[in-house]
Order: structure tokens, then sequence, then C-alpha cells
């Protein structure tokens, strides 16, 4: 048996002046897995009967806000109500997150956004690597990317190589990758959809139309991993990086 953890993005490292650079890893166990699995397809299979929306392989969480691709046409109310309707599916499903926010303090430029990708995802391991206390019989996690294509997909690689070697908490699991696409993998659309709300959020934005992201983020904050003494999440299982 081993853990499972999905890792998604919302957001550029090169565009913080546009908000925050968003990594989340959504942790499930093996036994879960299927199971996760089966009520996001469940939930995307019965969009048509439900909601009255055909053409949808995948909850692709900007087009459902945007009104983009196979959303186009669909009112924003309906919209909304999907959007609210997953946030309620996924409070109830078994997992753990981490998540690292990358932000710029007032108007600094990133010149090396490889870099700060780099160290986000080195944040995000060591909290991976902190979580073992939660999961003592665990000896390994298998790392799931969304992925990005060849070269992206190498870059990202490497970039997880570097922080296992100097990761700052000590390793406390064999990690494993495995690039995969988030209609194969529907627990990479979980991870789509908390790192989206927790841009939105940390740029400020907790309601936008019929779009409650405050909302949202309450009904899965309860999975952000706690600090060992468990009175806050802040520096353990969320981690923010100001750049100044």
């Amino acid at each position: 048996m081993c853990l499972f953890a999905y890792v998604d993005e919302s957001g550029q490292p090169d565009q913080l002046d546009r908000g925050p650079y968003v990594l989340v890893s959504v942790v499930i166990d093996e036994g879960d897995v299927d199971y996760v699995s089966s009520q996001i397809s469940g939930f995307i299979n019965a969009l048509p009967s439900r909601y009255g929306v055909g053409g949808v392989v995948e909850f692709h969480t900007i087009d459902v806000v945007t009104g983009s691709n196979e959303w186009r046409g669909v009112s924003e109310d309906v919209r909304a109500r999907v959007f609210n309707d997953f946030a309620e599916l996924i409070s109830g499903l078994n997992f753990l997150l981490n998540i690292v926010v990358v932000r710029a303090a007032g108007n600094v430029r990133v010149n090396k956004p490889d870099r700060v990708r780099r160290y986000a995802i080195m944040n995000l391991i060591e909290r991976l690597f902190m979580a073992k206390s939660l999961y003592p019989n665990q000896s390994r996690v298998v790392m799931v990317i969304d992925s990005l294509g060849g070269v992206l997909n190498d870059r990202i690689r490497n970039d997880i190589e570097y922080a296992i070697k100097n990761s700052r908490a000590r390793p406390t699991y064999k990690l494993l990758k495995a690039f995969e696409s988030s209609v194969e993998e529907p627990p990479l659309q979980l991870a789509d959809y908390v790192a989206y709300v927790v841009r939105r959020v940390f740029k400020g934005q907790l309601q936008h139309g019929a779009f409650s992201f405050g909302r949202a983020f309450q009904l899965f904050e309860g999975r952000i991993r706690r600090c060992p003494n468990g009175n806050t999440y802040h520096g353990c299982g969320l981690k923010v990086w100001e750049i100044r």
C-alpha cells in the first residue's frame, strides 16, 4: 500500500503581478483512490441529467467559472450551481491538502520564474515529508502530476529530484513520479479545483458574481494539514512564500 499525491497548479510563476502562483498536492491513501475517482467521474457523468450540460469530460475549474470551452453558452447561475455542488462533493471525500502560495510584494518583478517553480516544488515536497506522522505505515508516495508535455514534464521531473536532494525536511517517503492526464486521473481535477479556488481567495476575490470562492474554500479548509499543535495550518499544510 502507498499514498498518491495528485499535484496541480494555478497561475504562473512569471506572472505574479497578476496574482499568486499556487501549487497543490491532494494526498489520498491507495485504498481510497478508487472511491474518490468514482465520485468525481460520477459527478461529471451526471452533468447532462442534473444540469443539462453535455460534452464535458473533466472538471476544469477555470472553464466552469469563465464559461469557456464546453461551458460556453451555459448560464452563470447553472455554472455556479455546478461549482458549488462540486465543492460539496469533495468536502465529503477523504484526502489531505498541502498548499504552497507564492506571491510578490509590491511591484517585484520575477526574472527567473523557473527557479520560483523549483523552490515552490521543494516547499511542497517538504510538506509531504512532514506529513509522515499521519501515515506511519506508508513508505511510498506516488506523485501524480498533470502532464504538461515532454519538455515541461522533464523540467518538473528535474525540479522534483532537486527538491528531494536539497529538502530541508528529512525524506520520509520514497517518492515516485508519474505524469498523467486529468481525464484519466480524476483526483487531478480535485487538485485543479483547490488550486484555482485558493488562488482566487489569495487575490482577495471571495465572491465573483454568482461564484463564492470563500465558501468553496471553507468547505475544503478542514482538509489542509494542520501543524502538530493542531491550532493552525499556516506554515504547515499551507505555506505562503512572499517574494520581496
